[in-house]
């Protein structure tokens, strides 16, 4: 029996609609009613078997959003952020009646970028935009809490005119350090003397330095770095 009324009144559901080697649902419910629709819905979209297709995805956009928290935003160090970066995209895809992920269709996707471009949103913005989606909809397939194509995989990017780079010459940079002070001037040094981008340096505490050498914490890549610190510039 994979539905049992425990001794609080509530209702457990214990499932595995793949076999005994498959992944196990667990979820209580405070009615029979709930939990019947639940294992109904985990038996449809996780079953092994082959032959039978699973129906299509038809669950709100906010419903897989908590999805996604709970099986990878919470545990990431920028979830929070994401999150709400995430919601947003949400509101503009509602906005242009797009609640649920089988209403991701290309056109739609496409009908999506319009709107922000129409805004003055710039083409690199955009694509970030999309590549977080199509990185939204992989962790939940990776979870197995979503049975549908990841309709932001195979969306072209947006051309976009790469920007002229800019970088200071040897000269420029005392002129630079003329103009800080404090703490700005503290982080510039330490972005020049170890390449570290300014969101790293910034967060950096008294005991990130060592015996001359900086410890990086959340990096870009997720990773840590070490520094060997050396200042070339006077303030």
């Amino acid at each position: 029996m994979s539905i049992k009324k425990l001794a609080n009144g509530k209702f457990c559901v214990d499932v595995r609609p793949a076999g005994s080697e498959g992944k196990r649902f667990r979820r209580r419910f405070d009615t029979r009613g709930e939990a019947v629709l639940y294992e109904r819905h985990v038996l449809q979209h996780y079953h092994d078997k082959d032959w039978v297709d699973k129906p299509t995805e038809r669950r709100s956009l906010r419903e897989l959003l908590d999805c996604w928290w709970l099986y990878h935003g919470k545990n990431h160090p920028y979830g929070a952020m994401e999150r709400v970066r995430i919601a947003a995209v949400i509101s503009d895809l509602e906005s242009i009646n797009v609640t649920r992920s089988d209403q991701l269709t290309r056109k739609n996707i496409i009908n999506y970028r319009l709107l922000l471009l129409n805004r003055g949103i710039k083409q690199s913005t955009v694509n970030r935009y999309c590549a977080m989606m199509s990185g939204f909809f992989t962790k939940l397939i990776d979870a197995e809490e979503y049975s549908g194509a990841n309709p932001f995989h195979d969306v072209k990017k947006l051309n976009i005119k790469q920007p002229e780079m800019a970088y200071l010459y040897h000269e420029d940079i005392p002129r630079l350090l003329e103009l800080l002070s404090g703490d700005e001037l503290k982080a510039v040094l330490l972005c020049l003397a170890t390449g570290g981008r300014w969101s790293e340096v910034a967060n950096i505490k008294g005991e990130h330095v060592i015996s001359g050498k900086v410890i990086l914490w959340k990096q870009k890549m997720g990773s840590v770095a070490l520094y060997l610190y050396r200042q070339n510039w006077s303030a």
